[in-house]
């Protein structure tokens, strides 16, 4: 059972899984039509719309709704505006989720949000402090694969543990990058970036102003004996160095971890992108974007569960972003249905795998075949070495015959001690000999006396009376 919903966003190494096999598959499916996390009907409405695959139609039912606000250069302060209005003017953070659909904007973003909560008294200035953090250049496996795209001065981000290399969370810096394909690290440790491009990322370092009451979000999986947290969860910076109060996906409290100094996979979560939003729920959410997609409009536009405040500079502008911007990748079979490309003839290609399917029972013979193959081959590799050893033993004739000399001295040495041996067998089964015969005489005798012992007499009768 495969269970997904194709209209939001996908990973990049899954692809578009779940959209192809709903629309190029007979596999048989079942839809959720009914949404419940919208509680009022005009926002739920423009929800559904979106969910059903057509963005137009509910952004127009959103901004007749009055969720969408236009603010020109000024939206970024809107949108903050928005969220305090929708907090309490910061009071109540957690019951608020803003979205933004690139990082730029997202820092803008943090940065207005982060000054108004200061000021509002929510943030504590005089706790604020600055911690080191790693910031990703967003490579893909390819790119963290290729030698030729590192130089020194860059930073390596462990995301998963490597044993004796580096631990989740944990950055070091690129010393020397060598024409080997190695790279020399500030631990001091010299790695491969193909064989650990899976288990990395690479960036820069950053420095973060934290204070008590932020909202900070992690972007690693980090688990110990004392506790454990996940890529994209939130937490609450306390007035302690690297202290935080962690919160479940329901923005609720669960606990306080300290997390050790080597730790720098943390970014503030005032406000995140769509992708990082996707899963989570708040009773409001503030959305500020120049143009999106429709999948990240419609991740990010139902986040909450009664009020939206969707800000953007122009409304043409973000509705021709809605249809232009590309949010699902072509496979064939999309190509195909769209006429691009010919269908392929799959009666031709089932002949093309029947003529070259290979035979199960000629197979096994291919594969024994090779590894007699190799080992012969191999034999023959030791001959050879054979050989030329023995043509590269030049010896003069002086030590050639001291040579053949002392072996054959080894030779008498060991016919004399085989000879010596002989004797000494020869020895003791005479030995063995002459005693069985001793034991046999002696029974043989004993025996003989017995048998005198037990004769019966003869019955000597006297004469009649």
């Amino acid at each position: 059972m495969f269970v997904g919903d194709a209209r939001q966003h996908n990973s990049v190494e899954s692809g578009d899984f779940s959209r192809l096999l709903e629309e190029h598959t007979q596999i048989p499916k079942a839809m959720l039509t009914q949404i419940h996390r919208q509680q009022t009907a005009e926002y739920r409405k423009g929800i559904e719309l979106t969910s059903a695959g057509l963005a137009l139609e509910g952004f127009e039912t959103l901004d007749h709704g009055g969720f969408v606000r236009e603010g020109k250069g000024r939206y970024l302060e809107e949108a903050a505006e928005s969220f305090m209005e929708l907090t309490d003017q910061g009071k109540n953070p957690l019951n608020c989720i803003a979205v933004s659909p690139t990082h730029r904007e997202c820092d803008a973003l943090t940065a207005i949000l982060r000054e108004k909560l200061k000021a509002a008294g929510r943030l504590k200035a005089k706790t604020e402090r600055n911690i080191v953090t790693f910031q990703s250049f967003g490579w893909t496996k390819a790119q963290l694969g290729n030698i030729a795209n590192y130089q020194p001065g860059m930073k390596l981000f462990f995301t998963t543990r490597l044993k004796g290399v580096g631990k989740p969370g944990e950055m070091v810096g690129i010393e020397q990058v060598k024409s080997s394909g190695e790279l020399v690290l500030s631990n001091g440790l010299t790695v491969n970036p193909c064989k650990i491009r899976s288990a990395v990322d690479v960036g820069k370092s950053a420095e973060l102003p934290v204070a008590e009451g932020d909202l900070v979000r992690f972007t690693v999986n980090l688990k110990t004996p004392e506790f454990r947290i996940s890529n994209g969860s939130l937490a609450i910076a306390t007035a302690t160095p690297n202290e935080y109060r962690l919160l479940d996906a329901e923005r609720r409290i669960t606990g306080t971890v300290c997390l050790p100094e080597s730790f720098h996979g943390i970014r503030h979560g005032w406000v995140m992108i769509s992708h990082a939003s996707q899963g989570m729920t708040a009773d409001h959410v503030v959305v500020a974007a120049e143009k999106m997609s429709k999948q990240a409009f419609y991740v990010g536009c139902s986040r909450g569960r009664f009020k939206l405040a969707l800000h953007l500079p122009d409304r043409e502008r973000f509705k021709e972003g809605l249809l232009r911007i590309p949010s699902e990748r072509l496979s064939v079979a999309d190509l195909v249905k769209s006429g691009e490309i010919e269908k392929p003839d799959l009666e031709h290609l089932r002949r093309i795998q029947e003529q070259y399917e290979p035979d199960p029972h000629r197979l096994m013979r291919s594969c024994h075949l090779k590894r007699v193959m190799a080992k012969l081959r191999r034999v023959g590799r030791q001959a050879t070495e054979a050989t030329l050893s023995v043509i590269n033993f030049k010896l003069s004739g002086k030590c050639r015959r001291n040579y053949v000399a002392s072996r054959m001295e080894e030779y008498q040495r060991q016919l004399r001690k085989i000879n010596v041996q002989a004797q000494e067998r020869k020895m003791a089964e005479a030995q063995a000999m002459s005693l069985r015969h001793q034991i046999i005489e002696q029974e043989s005798s004993a025996t003989t006396n017995e048998m005198k012992r037990n004769r019966p007499r003869p019955i000597r009768k006297g004469p009649e009376r």
